[in-house]
């Protein structure tokens, strides 16, 4: 079983969260580049596509190079190619965004989200955002090096660089499947159903596919600076 993933630490943390899952070894992933890995300067939505991180780990998919992709599911769009499916919603994580509070007293607020970044212009309508790129540990140095920044608590709590002084935005909505880890196979691989056994969570499931259903009903891609959170009490 060959599982793909991105580069990133963030992305190998949640394909070994995977392979635990599966009783597989660490070695069993395989790195797969992505457009927005080779392009890490361009503002996320001004690639003009969909898939800028999940393309390549779909065509891996398709000519049988990897057995499962793993993703952030917020990355992931709301309609995988037709011989593609979701099987798995792991357990989500803390789905809120946070502030990291930077050193320059006038500086701009960094985030690469449009949605992040509407949400903040409603609330401080003179701050000035600017773009953020890179990986979770650059990105967060950027964010110090700035006025500050607005980062997912999930993905910094995963590779443990949350910072003791990180304010947590319980005012802000997050993304459609923010905090939660997916899996995408091949409709016709002969393990699909085992795979979806042993690691989706049902509970989460409903959540984020309420989500991205009214995502997709209006027709909103990742430049739709969109929020919608949907929650159960007992998710557990």
């Amino acid at each position: 079983m060959i599982v793909g993933s991105r580069g990133s630490t963030l992305a190998l943390w949640q394909a070994h969260r995977v392979c635990d899952g599966l009783g597989l070894d660490h070695e069993a992933v395989r790195v797969i580049q992505t457009a927005g890995d080779k392009d890490t300067s361009t503002a996320l939505h001004s690639f003009g596509t969909v898939g800028v991180f999940t393309k390549a780990l779909d065509d891996a998919l398709l000519n049988g190079e990897i057995d499962l992709a793993v993703h952030s599911l917020k990355d992931y769009p709301t309609q995988p190619l037709e011989d593609l499916v979701v099987v798995a919603c792991l357990r989500r994580d803390d789905h809120r965004d946070v502030f990291i509070p930077g050193s320059q007293e006038d500086g701009n607020i960094l985030t690469g989200s449009p949605r992040r970044a509407r949400q903040w212009k409603q609330r401080y309508p003179e701050a000035r955002i600017a773009a953020l790129r890179g990986n979770m540990d650059t990105r967060l140095k950027k964010c110090r090096d700035s006025a500050g920044g607005i980062l997912s608590k999930s993905g910094l709590e995963r590779i443990e660089l949350l910072p003791g002084d990180a304010e947590v935005l319980d005012w802000m909505v997050p993304a459609p499947g923010q905090g939660c880890v997916a899996v995408v196979m091949r409709k016709d691989h002969p393990q699909h159903e085992i795979i979806r056994h042993k690691l989706n969570h049902s509970k989460t499931e409903v959540c984020v596919s309420i989500e991205r259903s009214s995502m997709q009903a209006i027709e909103a891609g990742c430049s739709v600076p969109l929020g919608i959170e949907v929650m159960r009490d007992d998710l557990t």
